[in-house]
């Protein structure tokens, strides 16, 4: 489908948004490859492919504070304007790097483009490092989503490998307003947007609890401290990396205990880390979020760039005697409910409501005024105590210059201002290791846990694929390998 008007989609809105009160999304993918393999030239030269094939690359967003925000083609970006060198004495750590590019991101200047940059990091003659430089795409979600970025990442070492993009559509991705239905239904339970923000985006949500009796579960985190500055406060990050082997084992074990699919089997394990992390253990309620991907190349949708996201929310109450498998079971029957996918629809289409008070003659948007009520809330600005986004398997170049060399895959976002205390990014390379990725704002979590969510998580994660979690295993149990 041919996109009809420049004009921001929900989606696009919503990203903007968060731009536009200073906590952009920056989303960023990582590889590593022998030394010298690709120069500044190469990728200016994949920067110009890229360019036509995505036309939104080269785009910036006029009257980005309106209650009508357009794309606009800026014509005098060019490679030189996207690619940067980056020339190192001593090895960043992966963090430190992913820390700098989200710094890095939120510098992009939203109407003149360009709202993304790639980066060459290598080290100077005289360092004495391993012979590895390392490639890294920052991109604003203005212009993409986690798993569009990983498909433009994968276009790019296609093109330093020698293949070409495949034909896309030609100019503005098409939105997803035009091409997928997100109108709320008068007949569907659908949640409308409250004048003062007490959750975020109106979830559909659904409790899980595995104990009869009535327990008081207290919501998690707690309220920050009164200097906490959401929009302000400093980045963390780590990560982690697992082996094909324990990626596979995380697949069995799942099937062995009824679960299709490996996605809810890491979501709640993320989850059952960041109870564990907390102490002293108690009864909490998580508030957690999953992306839900509706891009659809038959309708029009670009293999890369385009924001085609809704969101799947969930109360979560976890206690010491929370059966882990049957806690799964439990999320992963809610994810194939074919409902759960039209109301994230739904939830979505509820933003366009957020301007319907505004008079027809003011140009201004109130969609800076809804984020900051959400920052501003007496409860606490950060409405997620989890976000777990898994962008699935990456495909990596198995023929000509680059074909064995790619390293080092990772992807990573920063969290968001009003979005989850703790963010991790998951991606896979086919038939390689899985690597996640931790971020969180400084102040947004009680002291040391987020320290010991990220030295936790893999752990727990090794645990299930060896199949130490058995069918009655509860939160509270002693693991081997965890504390």
């Amino acid at each position: 489908m041919v996109r009809e008007t420049p004009v921001l989609g929900l989606s696009e809105r919503w990203s903007l948004s968060r731009n536009n009160v200073g906590s952009p999304i920056t989303v960023v993918y990582h590889a590593s490859l022998p030394a010298g393999l690709v120069s500044k030239h190469d990728l200016e030269t994949a920067v110009t492919e890229l360019c036509n094939a995505y036309p939104i690359l080269v785009c910036g967003v006029e009257k980005k504070d309106s209650k009508h925000p357009k794309y606009a083609f800026r014509k005098d970006i060019n490679p030189q304007d996207v690619v940067k060198v980056i020339d190192l004495v001593s090895e960043d750590s992966l963090s430190d790097m992913v820390d700098k590019a989200v710094v890095r991101g939120k510098s992009f200047d939203v109407s003149c483009g360009p709202l993304w940059e790639l980066q060459l990091h290598r080290y100077s003659s005289s360092a004495k490092q391993p012979s590895r430089d390392r490639i890294v795409l920052l991109i604003d979600h203005v212009l993409c989503d986690g798993l569009g970025a990983r498909n433009l990442f994968t276009n790019l070492l296609d093109i330093l490998s020698g293949t070409s993009v495949p034909k896309q559509p030609e100019d503005l991705p098409s939105r997803m307003d035009d091409t997928v239905d997100l109108r709320p239904s008068s007949g569907m339970n659908v949640p409308s947007i409250p004048s003062t923000v007490a959750t975020q985006l109106n979830a559909i949500t659904k409790s899980f609890t595995s104990s009869s009796s009535p327990q008081q579960y207290d919501k998690f985190p707690p309220k920050p401290s009164p200097e906490y500055n959401s929009i302000t406060a400093p980045q963390q990050f780590s990560e982690l990396e697992l082996l094909h082997s324990e990626l596979a084992g995380l697949l069995s074990e799942g099937k062995k205990h009824g679960i299709p699919t490996i996605h809810p089997v890491i979501h709640i394990a993320c989850l059952v880390a960041l109870y564990r992390a907390i102490r002293p253990l108690a009864a909490w309620s998580f508030y957690t979020s999953i992306p839900i991907s509706e891009r659809r190349e038959d309708l029009g949708h670009p293999h890369a760039t385009g924001n085609y996201v809704t969101f799947h929310f969930s109360t979560d109450q976890i206690s010491t005697s929370t059966p882990f498998w049957e806690h799964v079971r439990g999320f992963s029957s809610t994810l194939r409910q074919p409902e759960t996918k039209i109301l994230a629809r739904k939830a979505m289409g509820k933003l366009a409501s957020i301007d319907k008070d505004q008079s027809e003659g003011s140009a201004e948007s109130l969609w800076a005024d809804y984020l900051m009520r959400m920052v501003n809330d007496p409860s606490g600005p950060h409405k997620l105590s989890l976000a777990v986004s898994n962008v699935g398997i990456m495909d990596i170049p198995t023929s000509g210059k680059l074909s064995g060399m790619v390293k080092d895959v990772y992807f990573t976002q920063g969290a968001s201002a009003m979005g989850g205390c703790a963010v991790i990014s998951i991606v896979s390379t086919r038939g390689g290791s899985m690597t996640v990725s931790l971020s969180s704002k400084i102040g947004s979590l009680p002291p040391g846990v987020f320290e010991s969510f990220s030295q936790q998580l893999k752990p727990m994660l090794q645990a299930v694929a060896r199949g130490d979690i058995g069918e009655e295993t509860v939160a509270g149990d002693s693991i081997p390998g965890l504390e």
